[in-house]
């Protein structure tokens, strides 16, 4: 459950967040850029929310690495 303090900490975040993006030229960013804005993103999490690992079986990586393999190597 998440705290009111934790919710509203959260959406001045993505407020701020926005604001930015907005900002920002409308052109797609390339792919360095888009990685550290999901850095920015994740360090806004809580800690112990970063620090939990939702994916233990790392099903999520195994299908990332079959989906780049299907990109390096189309048939």
């Amino acid at each position: 459950m998440i705290t009111k303090d934790d919710w509203e900490r959260r959406e001045s975040q993505w407020v701020a967040f926005h604001s930015w993006e907005a900002s920002r030229d409308p052109e797609p960013s390339p792919g360095v850029a888009a990685v550290s804005d999901l850095g920015a993103i994740l360090e806004w999490l809580p800690e112990d929310v970063q620090r939990r690992d939702s994916d233990p079986a790392k099903t999520g990586i195994r299908r990332m690495h079959a989906i780049l393999g299907l990109l390096a190597h189309p048939r």
